[in-house]
């Protein structure tokens, strides 16, 4: 068994334990997507092992999943465990490990929030948290929060669970939080140790109570004995004091060295390919008519000068259009589409602005380059992504080099559409989240509202004219 299928093995014990007698459930799974995940699960094996947790539940079990790196995202919504693991296939690929921050506090605000929400009366409400090995609690005002939400979950009625890699020493924290809410917290030590005395404990709820092997979980520390001496300082939890004198069990080191080692074996194979590639090239110079010294003299370049300086009047209304059109670009996606995960604006419409007010004679900056390269290239971009999710760099060279040789059979080359494909590949989770609306709004949207600005600004000087032509 994974390491992965194990933690959610844990999971299914972080469900069962309290609600043996219970006759339906409210699961929230809260799963880490940030970074620092990465260094546990580098093959993402938890893609694989969430749909079999979920098809271990009982029907009468119904679950919510949010991804969280530092914001948190619904990755399944409200759905029957008998039907959530086919459901949940959709959406795996958001699982990447790409983002150095997890914001705790904000998971379990949205988890919270939905149980209060959409929870049914009289079921158990259970928020289960995989993380990585301790809390991001740098700061004070996040330990605040989460005392806070310690206490809303206490008083609704909800258990919190903590899975956590042990590596290090356990975090005091999180279990301090899970056993404030009459949860449990749960650590991975061996993976090859089974628990097979558990399984009649999860008989009651699960579909094979006897193929599970689980995890001990952690139990909480004795209560601190009266000292003769005075204490010395120590820092504890405010909601619940951990014996810092209790030894900690050593850990032994499980964590994988493959992702160092991935990273090099790819940079080789990488340069590999690209030698192997500029060999293939010097080979066929003998079969075509290459010339070796012209190649590198054209290298010099013709000498005609550096580009001619504008006028003052050109300068002022290439300032103002690109002033007003990313102006409304942005004020739009930001009235419209705040507090969601889509977005009207992108990179590439900065590049965009450039040659539509600033280049406005340029071949490249005719409407038809302008809106028809952004289509096609954050097209091109999403199906890249789509198709090479795990390889990124793969993804975006693809996504470039294709978009290049579209726009050039569609007439429609235009610069900023390199960006726009490449952004679909290595942007953010919200743009990855969007799918192939990314291809409508930004993508669309946004170089439509840049034409019709140039188009009202342009025109104005006497001396501009936009557009040479149309299409």
């Amino acid at each position: 068994m994974s390491t992965v299928q194990r933690i959610f093995m844990v999971l299914m014990l972080c469900l069962l334990l309290p609600v043996t007698q219970a006759k339906e459930t409210e699961l929230v799974l809260l799963l880490d997507n940030s970074s620092h995940m990465k260094e546990n699960d580098p093959h993402f094996l938890l893609r694989s092992a969430l749909p079999v947790f979920l098809a271990q539940l009982k029907p009468d079990t119904r679950l919510a999943v949010f991804l969280f790196d530092k914001k948190a995202s619904l990755l399944l919504p409200w759905t029957p465990a008998a039907s959530a693991h086919k459901t949940i296939l959709r959406s795996l690929q958001r699982i990447t490990y790409r983002d150095p921050q997890a914001n705790v506090a904000i998971a379990l605000e949205k988890a919270l929030a939905i149980l209060k929400k959409n929870a049914r009366s009289g079921a158990k409400k259970i928020i289960a948290l995989l993380n990585h090995d301790t809390l991001d609690t740098h700061r004070n005002k996040t330990k605040q929060q989460l005392h806070a939400l310690a206490d809303q979950c206490e008083k609704e009625k909800v258990m919190l669970f903590g899975i956590g890699f042990a590596d290090f020493p356990e975090d005091h924290l999180l279990q301090s939080l899970t056993w404030h809410t009459h949860g449990q917290y749960f650590r991975i030590l061996e993976m090859q140790d089974t628990f097979r005395d558990l399984s009649k404990t999860l008989a009651p709820m699960t579909k094979q109570p006897n193929a599970l092997n689980l995890p001990t979980p952690v139990q909480p520390p004795p209560p601190p004995q009266p000292e003769i001496h005075p204490p010395t300082p120590a820092q504890t939890d405010p909601i619940l004091s951990v014996n810092n004198t209790t030894p900690i069990q050593a850990v032994p080191n499980t964590r994988t060295e493959s992702a160092p080692h991935t990273s090099v074996v790819s940079m080789v194979e990488w340069l590999c390919g690209f030698c192997v590639l500029l060999g293939l090239l010097w080979h066929a110079r003998k079969y075509t008519s290459f010339d070796m010294h012209g190649y590198l003299h054209k290298m010099r370049g013709s000498f005609n000068g550096s580009p001619p300086r504008v006028n003052t009047s050109e300068i002022v209304w290439s300032w103002i259009g690109g002033f007003i059109g990313i102006g409304t670009v942005a004020l739009l996606s930001e009235c419209c589409f705040q507090g969601t995960d889509s977005t009207l604006i992108i990179g590439s419409l900065g590049s965009s602005a450039v040659l539509t007010y600033g280049a406005i004679r340029s071949p490249l900056a005719q409407p038809r380059n302008v809106l028809g390269g952004h289509i096609v290239s954050a097209i091109i971009g999403v199906a890249c992504y789509q198709l090479l999710p795990t390889m990124p760099a793969l993804a975006g060279a693809c996504a470039v080099s294709t978009a290049i040789a579209v726009m050039h059979l569609t007439r429609t080359l235009h610069p900023p559409g390199g960006a726009t494909a490449l952004i679909a590949v290595i942007g953010s989770e919200s743009i990855h989240q969007m799918g192939w609306l990314y291809a409508l709004l930004p993508a669309t949207l946004g170089p439509l509202i840049l034409i019709v600005i140039a188009v009202l600004v342009n025109n104005i000087s006497d001396k501009r004219r936009y557009p040479e032509v149309w299409f």
